[in-house]
């Protein structure tokens, strides 16, 4: 098992991090001592006591995995979220070039961390959708919408969250995850390693996005993206008792 205090972050370098939620439950207690009363607030509002557990864990290995990119106590951190969503430290001491991105799907989460530029992941469980193609005629850009039909249908379902894990961790990236529709962002879905993309999200000059599709468990897709290159992901496992 890794050691964080041992853990360093490279230049041009993402750390991921993958966390089993449910894994994590005997330890919602501690999770729950470093949280801000507005988070044990939000964690309250859930109905269902899993969705508030899972609530609590996720964001209390947030907060654990920042204090040691940050070097403040994990109760002590201070996130708050942008306009669109995003959420940055407002605490820091060196003009906030930690950046971190969350996403979690159906007992996973996903965590990226970066310094000096803004990071995007999403992860999605891959399910069947009877409203795919609806969601393709709605949600893709024309290009995107070409292919996708180019290819076989045995391959579509498998290729319908490659575009939405790429498009949805582009967003982030760019801090506008809440404000733009996915259709604003043209990707491919071609390619498995590192690509940069020259993107326009909605009418604005084009940007540049590294994306990389990360290796999941079986089930689960998704991408890591970033607003300038990165050479390098090192990923991990959290486990409960860090």
């Amino acid at each position: 098992m890794e050691d964080l205090k041992t853990i360093r972050m490279m230049p041009d370098e993402i750390q991921i991090w993958f966390a089993g939620m449910d894994d994590q439950l005997t330890d919602v207690h501690k999770y729950e001592a470093v949280l801000s009363p507005v988070e044990i607030s939000r964690a309250q509002r859930f109905y269902q006591l899993r969705d508030r557990n899972r609530y609590v864990v996720k964001h209390g290995i947030l907060r654990i995995l920042l204090s040691y990119y940050a070097g403040s106590h994990p109760g002590q951190i201070q996130i708050h979220s942008s306009s669109s969503g995003k959420p940055y430290l407002s605490n820091q001491s060196d003009n906030g070039s930690l950046q971190f991105s969350i996403s979690d799907s159906d007992g996973l989460v996903l965590f990226a961390f970066g310094r000096h530029t803004m990071v995007g992941v999403d992860i999605e469980r891959v399910i069947e959708l009877p409203e795919m193609e609806e969601i393709v005629v709605s949600h893709f850009t024309n290009r995107e919408k070409r292919e996708f039909t180019s290819y076989p249908e045995s391959e579509r379902l498998y290729l319908f969250y490659k575009y939405w894990t790429r498009k949805e961790a582009v967003l982030k990236a760019a801090g506008e995850g809440l404000l733009r529709p996915l259709d604003c962002v043209n990707v491919t879905a071609t390619g498995d390693g590192f690509k940069t993309w020259r993107v326009r999200i909605g009418g604005t000059a084009l940007r540049e996005f590294s994306i990389r599709d990360m290796e999941c468990p079986k089930g689960y897709m998704a991408a890591v993206s970033a607003a300038s290159h990165f050479s390098r992901i090192a990923v991990h496992q959290f486990h409960a008792g860090r």
